[in-house]
Parts: structure tokens; C-alpha cells; sequence
């Protein structure tokens, strides 16, 4: 057993090392290829204003996603539904209050997982990939997001007034398609160029 746990660590020290190798002789290559990301970022951010909005579809497609722009989404989505659900008598009316301000206190680590991926350094995500424990929690707010919406979808069966059920089948529709967008956020991030991504991920 020792013997085996001796050739184990010897592999992984191998591997280590090889990686640390393969740094150093690429960090050079990797600092121009950077260099050269933010020269093509700078020129696409002063495109066209008019051009950019009018592809905001695309970037639900893309994974172009801010924390500033979802946090204001959540914030629109949640206050609408509890506008809703003070509208709906009894204990429906309680139960979509209820989920709404789950998803409300969800929203908070959404946020703030985008936003350190946001802020996250080029550099470092080249070296060794993207912030895979930020990713993570926002696949599982993403899930339970998920399980939040098809709640409220059951409720909506004991929702008597025509206008309410059309808005919130309207809001969370929209909604939905929040959730595609930080899914392919997700999927671009994690599938970002890096040296060392593949190492990361194994001890992640």
C-alpha cells in the first residue's frame, strides 16, 4: 500500500513539474497572445453603440452576460412577482411570495459569482483556466432556479384571474431566457484557452 501511494505521489510530482515546465516556456507566448486579445477587445468595444444593442440576442447565444446587467434583471423579476403574488388571494398568493424571495436571497451569490469571474485576471485565467469553485456555485443556483420556476408553473392552475397567470407566465418566460444566457456563460468560461485548465479541473 505504501509502495503504491509512493508511485502515485511520484506521478502527480511528474506531472506538476511537467506543467511548471510547459509555464515557463510558454508564459511569453501567452503574454502576446493576451496582448493581442485586449487590442481586439478595445477595437470591438468602440463599435458601433446602435450595433451592439441591436445584437443582444446573439449574446444569449454567445454568454455575454455582466453581474450589474443580471442583478438588475433578478431585481425586475422578483419585484414583479411579488407585486403578483400580493394580487393572488390566499395561499396560493403566500406560496408565490414565498419562492419569489428564495430566489430573491439566490440572486445574492448568483451575483457575486459573476462578478468575481468578471473580475477574474487575464493572466491567471490563461495560466490555470477559469474560477472553476465560481462556476460551480452558479451551476447549483442554477438548478435550484430551475426548481424555483417550475413551482411557480404548478401554481398557476389555482391562479383564478386571467391578467395574473399571463404575467406570470410573461416574467418567467423572460426569465428562462435569463437562465440560457448564465448557461452559456458557464460553457464559454469554462471552455477558455488555459495551460493548466486541465490540471485545475482534476483537483476541483
Amino acid at each position: 500500500m505504501q509502495k503504491m501511494t509512493k508511485v502515485k505521489n511520484n506521478s502527480l510530482y511528474i506531472i506538476i513539474l511537467t506543467a511548471v515546465i510547459a509555464v515557463f516556456l510558454a508564459f511569453g507566448a501567452g503574454q502576446s497572445a493576451i496582448t493581442r486579445a485586449e487590442q481586439n477587445n478595445t477595437t470591438a468595444d468602440n463599435g458601433n453603440i446602435t450595433s451592439q444593442i441591436k445584437n443582444n440576442e446573439a449574446s444569449v447565444k454567445t454568454g455575454q452576460i455582466t453581474a450589474q446587467e443580471h442583478q438588475n434583471i433578478a431585481a425586475n423579476f422578483v419585484q414583479n412577482m411579488l407585486n403578483v403574488g400580493n394580487r393572488v388571494p390566499s395561499e396560493t398568493g403566500d406560496r408565490v411570495r414565498a419562492i419569489t424571495l428564495q430566489q430573491y436571497d439566490s440572486e445574492n451569490t448568483t451575483t457575486r459569482a459573476i462578478h468575481k469571474i468578471e473580475l477574474r485576471n487575464k493572466i491567471k485565467t490563461f495560466l490555470i483556466g477559469s474560477d472553476y469553485k465560481s462556476l460551480g456555485a452558479l451551476k447549483s443556483e442554477m438548478l435550484a432556479t430551475q426548481d424555483r420556476i417550475n413551482r411557480l408553473l404548478d401554481l398557476l392552475p389555482d391562479i383564478q384571474n386571467a391578467s395574473d397567470t399571463a404575467e406570470i407566465i410573461s416574467k418567467l418566460q423572460d426569465f428562462q431566457q435569463e437562465q440560457i444566457k448564465i448557461n452559456n456563460f458557464i460553457a464559454v468560461q469554462k471552455s477558455k484557452l488555459s495551460l493548466l485548465g486541465w490540471l485545475f479541473k482534476f483537483f476541483n
